[in-house]
């Protein structure tokens, strides 16, 4: 029986020390954004499985992500954060602190920036742990 499964454990994601790539994307990516977690992630499973899978084509899409790790022309957008009850969560541009339950017309009179990119987001989670970003409407514009 071989110790392959196409759904759980594809040979070509199996290194020859017989660890997995997802092991070691997890290990490497541990401390990035979202967006630089993600591109990094492409790039090591495209390279790791090129001469198992798709030869020069997963190389030409390892390139890809490696350009857009390097020069940032990406497709992130700006968005805006929803909360349940429908109101943005936004940074005040003069205190630079977060304010909850803003509307467009309140956060335009008060100064406070409703948008937001992921790369914003490791300082500002940390800086406030008990807000849950997660559980928020991305609401891209």
């Amino acid at each position: 029986m071989s110790s392959f499964d196409i759904i759980d454990k594809p040979e070509h994601y199996v290194l020859s020390d017989g660890t997995e790539v997802k092991d070691h994307i997890n290990s490497i990516v541990a401390g990035m954004n979202g967006s630089e977690a993600w591109k990094v992630a492409n790039i090591i499973k495209y390279v790791s499985r090129a001469d198992k899978k798709n030869g020069k084509e997963d190389l030409k899409k390892a390139r890809k992500y490696i350009d857009l790790l390097i020069d940032g022309n990406d497709d992130d957008k700006p968005f805006m954060l929803r909360t349940e009850r429908g109101k943005y969560i936004g940074r005040n541009k003069v205190t630079d602190r977060i304010e909850i339950n803003m509307n467009e017309e309140l956060a335009g009179m008060l100064d406070i920036d409703l948008v937001w990119t992921d790369d914003d987001f490791p300082a500002v989670e940390q800086e406030y742990p008990w807000i849950n970003f997660a559980a928020m409407e991305k609401e891209y514009i």
